[in-house]
C-alpha cells in the first residue's frame, strides 16, 4: 500500500514546485512609464486649388482624406522626438544664389542730362525652405503641442532691365530676378495620442493654383519596467 502512494507524493510534490515558480514570476508587476518622449511629425504638403475646393464642405476631414490619397505634393516633412516641455527644432532650407537687382546710376562729374550707366550685376542669395520648432507637453492624458513654422517659396520670376549707354552704343541689359512669399504659422492644439490634425488655414493659398498645409501627428513614446 506504501508502495502504490510515492507517485502521487511525487506528483504533489512537482505541482508544488510549479506553483511556486510562477508565484515568484508573478510576483513582479508591469507597469507603464511616463511617456519619456513625445514624437511629432509634421508635414507641408502642396495641393491643387481645385482639389481643395471639391473637398471644402468637409474641412478638415475631407484634408486628411486628400493626405491619404496621395494627390498632394510633399515639401516638407519633419521627425521630431522631444520630452513633455522640451522645445525641439528642425530644418530643411537652402540657398538660394540669384543676380542682384540692375541699378542705373551715374558717374561722379557727368552732367545732370547725361544718359546713366547701368553697374554689373553681382549676386545676391536667400535661404528658402522650412523650419519648425514644436512644444509638447500633457495636458490631462492630451498632448497638447505648439508649433512655430515659417516656409519661404520662390513665388515668380520677374525680368529687371536697363540700358547700358557707351560713347558708341545702347546696350541692354536684363536679369532673371526671384520674388519670394514667406507665411509663418504659430499656434497651440491639443489632440488624442496618435491623431492626425490639420494646423491652421492653408499656409498659402492660390500661388501658381496651389495650397499648402501643415498636417501633425503626435505620439507618446512609452516604455515598460518590470518592478519587484
Amino acid at each position: 500500500m506504501m508502495e502504490s502512494c510515492r507517485p502521487v507524493v511525487i506528483a504533489v510534490l512537482i505541482l508544488a514546485t510549479l506553483s511556486g515558480c510562477m508565484s515568484a514570476r508573478l510576483d513582479g508587476v508591469v507597469t507603464p512609464l511616463a511617456p519619456s518622449a513625445i514624437n511629432v511629425d509634421v508635414s507641408i504638403v502642396r495641393f491643387d486649388v481645385s482639389d481643395v475646393h471639391a473637398l471644402a464642405e468637409a474641412g478638415d476631414e475631407g484634408l486628411l482624406k486628400l493626405l491619404r490619397s496621395g494627390r498632394g505634393v510633399l515639401l516638407h516633412a519633419f521627425h521630431l522626438a522631444a520630452q513633455p516641455g522640451v522645445e525641439a527644432h528642425a530644418e530643411d532650407a537652402t540657398l538660394l544664389p540669384y543676380p542682384a537687382l540692375l541699378k542705373p546710376t551715374r558717374r561722379p562729374g557727368d552732367a545732370p542730362n547725361a544718359p546713366p550707366l547701368a553697374v554689373a550685376p553681382g549676386v545676391d542669395a536667400r535661404q528658402i525652405g522650412a523650419d519648425v520648432a514644436v512644444l509638447p507637453t500633457l495636458e490631462d492624458g492630451q498632448i497638447q503641442v505648439c508649433i512655430a513654422a515659417n516656409v519661404v517659396r520662390v513665388a515668380s520670376w520677374q525680368t529687371n532691365q536697363v540700358q547700358m549707354v557707351t560713347a558708341t552704343n545702347t546696350v541692354a541689359l536684363s536679369a532673371e530676378l526671384p520674388t519670394f512669399r514667406k507665411q509663418s504659422l504659430d499656434t497651440c492644439v491639443q489632440m488624442a495620442d496618435g491623431a492626425s490634425m490639420v494646423v491652421g488655414g492653408p499656409l498659402s493659398g492660390d500661388v501658381d493654383g496651389d495650397a499648402v498645409y501643415v498636417f501633425l501627428t503626435a505620439r507618446m513614446a512609452t516604455t515598460l519596467s518590470e518592478t519587484p
